[in-house]
């Protein structure tokens, strides 16, 4: 619902195509934060190769019937380091219905 943590307007949200995927929380050591995190994965399974996304510290902040928001921060990697960046991902467990 963010790109680099910026908030997508409400009305471009509508607009976005679901990506269809498998979502699990897991907990790990990072080397980059030097702790255990707890992050939210989710892998695209539409793709040939499939592609990972990270929410790094995730935190429930609604649900109600099949859809739930994850909020947390994402890890970007650029020329001059990582960035993190503030991310919250609209789920549905049986796709988002428009």
């Amino acid at each position: 619902m963010r790109t680099l943590g910026v908030a997508i307007a409400r009305r471009e949200l509508y607009r976005q195509i679901p990506l269809v995927g498998q979502l699990e929380v897991v907990e790990d050591k990072s080397g980059d934060l030097n702790r255990i995190v707890k992050y939210a994965r989710f892998r695209w399974t539409y793709e040939p190769a499939m592609r990972e996304e990270h929410l790094y510290d995730p935190v429930l902040l609604w649900m109600h019937d099949d859809r739930f928001v994850l909020t947390g921060f994402e890890r970007v990697k650029g020329n001059s380091g990582t960035t993190d960046y503030a991310q919250s991902w609209l789920c549905a467990l049986n796709g988002l219905e428009r």
